[in-house]
């Protein structure tokens, strides 16, 4: 690469003949150097420079393989300048090193652990410390699987060696050459049945027991492990503790009991440790043929002394008196006593088994008696009055009672009124007017000429009771019943009976929560109060003349099935309702709040004519809620008390 100028030119040189015009250092007349590189541009690298051997030295150890070698002018990594190593995989084993017990050729002298001392080894594979004095190795360290000392007799067991303690095992633990010698025996006796006691016949020497042999002898029955000279004698025939006699000190005497009822009879007895058949462990029976009667047995009413005590009967203080007879004392011995029993097997004297006589200082009184009428006294003991002799349950007019005629049950005075549906009374007002001694009952009236029965309070001035509910938990009015209340209507427009109409509830055990009542002062019709009337015909709040004031102020209404203004917005009930509302209630005040009682159905069947849609039920209410009441009053039908007990609706 040259051109031809004449003058220098830069980047170009005068003269030729660099090999490496890349290198400043490198160029023909450059001194060369020992690095690998043609310096001087000779053709030859390195040449001219003095060279060395060096041999491959892979572990780094300073000394390498005489057979793989290198000459240079410098030293080369990986190489030694020193030849002689034996082993390049181990920097610690080479011709410098110092020889070591190990089993190796550490110096390279082709001999491992040459100039080394050694001491035999014994094969130890028990590892107890001790070897086998048969198998043994020469070496300058110990060796694993022997050892440094020999003499064991037994190289599978590690607890026999020349220096274990003799145990008596049977073994020659010390390997002395004889087994347990050196210690102590004793003297154990062969126990085949295991219950600690052997036979002292069968006996050993020995360091320890044996299997199957115990230190104490003198068992009886090596076949039994219950017998030996420790167990408890029992009674069973056999010499249980080895004491050379069966069952000592352990039999009794027992009596002979041929009947069974549990006592012998002395003189006739067995000995034995448990109660022989047909014996017993007492004496004293005093009739060794009959199983009834033994000491301890119940005196009963039989003739035979029960309990052998030598009483019998009455004269035995200990008699069953469930066996006896109950007697009555009979002070008027007239076969008829009374008072508290006394039991017996015979009668006593002045005694009777009847205990019926109602007076027994009197011989002509007595159950049966003839009965001598209106003297006070009751011979025939029936319990009847003595001054009612026809038996109908009024006295004599002559004696304090009502009956004018005591010799005919069927009259009283002058044959009462309405004790027969032939001969009724007026009303129960006039019952209770002509006798006042009569007591509240059922009697026959006829306030309207055909004779009925009812119920009358005459105690409290001849009240009719025309309807009466018992409000139970399973009792209802029924969803089509719209006439519960007809008869109180009828006897309303009777000419006898019915301008003072009365209300009464009692509760469920029959105390009185309620008893009022007042005066009509207009009349009452079905029109105005039946299911079946037209609803503007109907009674409400608004009907001011057919509203009752009670006796303690409060007002009674009846409303029908579509009224209002009569308390709970109306429509109220099927057919009838009865309303009490608290005293000061009044038009002016709100219709459906301050109700007192309330009595109706809760389920409403009508006649929707006038525009009702099916069946209605009354909310609140049910088949156990139809008679409300609270003292005080309450606001809402919705929110009212049921009240369990009886309602009863009275007109006079």
């Amino acid at each position: 690469d040259s051109v031809f100028a004449c003058d220098d030119l830069d980047g170009y040189a005068s003269a030729a003949g660099d090999c490496d015009d890349d290198s400043a250092a490198v160029y023909p007349g450059a001194v060369e150097s020992c690095d690998g590189i043609d310096n001087d541009c000779s053709g030859v690298a390195d040449d001219g420079l003095v060279t060395v051997t060096y041999y491959a030295d892979p572990d780094g150890d300073g000394y390498g393989l005489a057979s793989a070698s290198v000459d240079s002018c410098i030293a080369v990594d990986g190489y030694a300048s020193t030849a002689g190593d034996c082993d390049e995989s181990d920097a610690a084993v080479n011709p410098g090193a110092v020889e070591v017990c190990d089993g190796v050729d550490n110096d390279c002298s082709g001999v491992a652990d040459d100039g080394l001392s050694t001491e035999t080894y014994y094969a130890d594979p028990d590892g107890d410390g001790y070897g086998l004095a048969t198998v043994s190795i020469e070496s300058c360290s110990a060796v694993d699987g022997y050892a440094s000392i020999a003499g064991d007799c037994d190289e599978a067991d590690a607890a026999v060696n020349p220096g274990a303690p003799e145990a008596c095992d049977g073994i020659d633990n010390d390997c002395s050459g004889t087994a347990d010698d050196g210690l102590s025996t004793e003297t154990y006796y062969a126990d085949p049945d295991g219950d600690g006691y052997g036979l002292t016949a069968v006996a050993i020497e020995s360091c320890a027991a044996p299997v199957g042999y115990v230190t104490v002898g003198g068992d009886c029955s090596e076949g039994d492990a219950a017998i030996n000279p420790g167990a408890v004698e029992v009674c069973d025939g056999v010499d249980n503790d080895c004491s050379g006699s069966a069952d000592e000190g352990l039999t009794s005497v027992f009596y002979a009991d041929a009947d069974g009822d549990g006592v012998g009879v002395d003189g006739d007895t067995a000995e034995a440790c448990s109660v022989p058949d047909g014996y017993s462990t007492t004496f004293g029976d005093c009739a060794p043929s009959d199983g009834t009667v033994f000491p301890g047995a119940v005196e009963v009413c039989d003739g035979v002394d029960n309990d052998c005590n030598t009483e019998v009967d009455d004269a035995d203080a200990g008699l069953d008196v469930t066996t006896a007879t109950a007697f009555y004392a009979d002070l008027d011995a007239d076969d008829y006593g009374a008072g508290d029993p006394v039991y017996a097997c015979e009668v006593p004297a002045g005694y009777t088994t009847d205990n019926t006589d109602c007076l027994d200082g009197d011989d002509d009184v007595y159950p049966g008696a003839p009965e001598t009428w209106y003297d006070g006294v009751d011979q025939d003991c029936e319990g009847d009055s003595d001054f009612d002799a026809d038996g109908d349950g009024y006295d004599s007019e002559d004696y304090g009672g009502i009956d004018f005629d005591d010799a005919d049950d069927s009259c009283v005075t002058d044959c009462i009124d309405g004790l027969t549906e032939d001969d009724p009374a007026d009303t129960c007002a006039q019952l209770a007017d002509d006798f006042p001694e009569l007591p509240n009952d059922w009697y026959w009236i006829a306030p309207m000429g055909v004779a009925f029965e009812a119920f009358c309070d005459l105690e409290n001035g001849g009240w009719t009771q025309c309807f009466e509910l018992v409000n139970t938990r399973d009792e209802d009015f029924g969803i089509s019943d719209t006439t519960w209340l007809d008869d109180c209507i009828d006897l309303t427009g009777s000419e006898l009976t019915g301008e003072e109409v009365r209300i009464t509830l009692e509760n469920s055990v029959g105390v009185s929560l309620y008893d009022e009542s007042g005066t009509r002062t207009a009349d009452w019709s079905y029109n105005a109060i039946t299911s079946t009337a037209d609803p503007v015909d109907q009674y409400d709040w608004s009907n001011h003349d057919r509203v009752v004031t009670l006796s303690n102020g409060d007002l009674l209404t009846m409303a029908g099935q579509n009224s209002s203004n009569s308390g709970c917005g109306g429509s109220l009930g099927n057919g009838y309702t009865v309303v009490v509302h608290p005293a000061g209630h009044s038009a002016s005040t709100t219709y459906h709040t301050n109700i007192k009682m309330m009595v109706m159905p809760y389920v409403h069947v009508v006649d929707c004519s006038w525009g009702c849609s099916g069946e209605r039920r009354f909310s609140g209410w049910s088949t156990e809620h139809e008679i409300s009441y609270n003292a005080g009053a309450m606001n809402t039908c919705s929110a009212t008390t049921s009240q369990l007990g009886t309602f009863a609706f009275w007109v006079r």
